[in-house]
This record gives C-alpha cells, structure tokens and sequence, in this order.
C-alpha cells in the first residue's frame, strides 16, 4: 500500500469498522457509536469503497462479514485498543463539559443496587454524559473492557487476573 493510498483513509471509520465487526448490525454499531443508523450506512460505503470490497453481506438480520473483513478484523481491534490505551487516555477529561456515553457491564443486582446512585450523580458532576449498560456473561467482560466497548464492570464478578478490582 502507498502512502497515498493510507493518507486517504479516514481513521474514524475504523471505529465504524470495529462496531460493525462486533454486532454485525448496523443499528446496533450505530447506538454504541452515538451515531445515527445514516451515518454508519454512509461510513461502510466508505470503507466499502476503500477497501474495494463489500465488507458486510446481510444475511437474515445479521450483517456478514466478508472474508476481507475477517481478514482486517484482529489488525482493527488491535489498532483501536491501542488507540484507547495509549492515545485515549492521554486527553484529558472535565466532567462538567465532557459529552460522553459510559458503557458499564452490570448485574441486575447492581442495576438495582448501584444504577440510581450513580445516575443522580451524574447528572449533577456530568451533566452531558450518559451510560449504557451490558448484561453479559463473566467470561465476555476481560474482552469488552480490553477493546474498549465497555469502561466498566460493576457487581459480583470473579474475574481473570490483570484487571484492576475493587472490593
């Protein structure tokens, strides 16, 4: 690949790309994006025409990854980790001006027990953030928080070693 060729590929779109990898349905790349279902349309016609490649075929309700998307699939992970590990959480964050969804994977239990506490505070420390939570098994969180599509796991988890745990 030229470097003509790199300098016209928009890194936003591998987030698109990311997102679309793992939930293979525009809609849901869209809402944990923060995007609307047009723009990630628009996005993957772009990587589309990048890649010279169709990337997604639907197929029932799913969104299929073609055997070129397979094949950019552990190089976009890694790159975007990257980026959130190393470039990310380099910027600095204010509370009172940040516009930010906060994914957290939680147990029914903690939405019940933690959920309304921590919505009303917020609402007053971070007034134009939001949070999305995640029911999903103990054995998927490591991977979510690794790539960065959750930024937090509240409950009663035991976990692999290597992550970071509060009691």
């Amino acid at each position: 690949m030229n470097s003509m060729h790199i300098n016209e590929l928009d890194l936003n779109l591998l987030s698109v790309l990311e997102a679309m990898l793992r939930s293979k349905n525009v809609s849901k790349a869209a809402l944990g994006l923060g995007l609307s279902q047009s723009a990630v349309s628009h996005a993957v016609k772009r990587l589309r025409q990048y890649f010279d490649d169709p990337l997604f075929v639907k197929t029932g309700f799913v969104m299929e990854p073609t055997p070129k998307a397979i094949s950019l699939q552990d190089s976009v992970m890694d790159v975007m980790a990257l980026i959130r590990q190393r470039i990310m959480t380099a910027v600095s964050f204010n509370p009172k001006t940040a516009k930010r969804m906060f994914t957290l994977c939680i147990t029914d239990m903690g939405e019940l027990v933690f959920l309304p506490t921590l919505l009303t505070r917020l609402r007053k420390e971070a007034p134009y953030c939001s949070i999305r939570t995640l029911q999903v098994p103990a054995e998927q969180i490591a991977g979510l928080l690794a790539s960065g599509e959750a930024d937090l796991a509240i409950g009663s988890y035991s976990g692999p070693d290597g992550l970071y745990k509060q009691h």
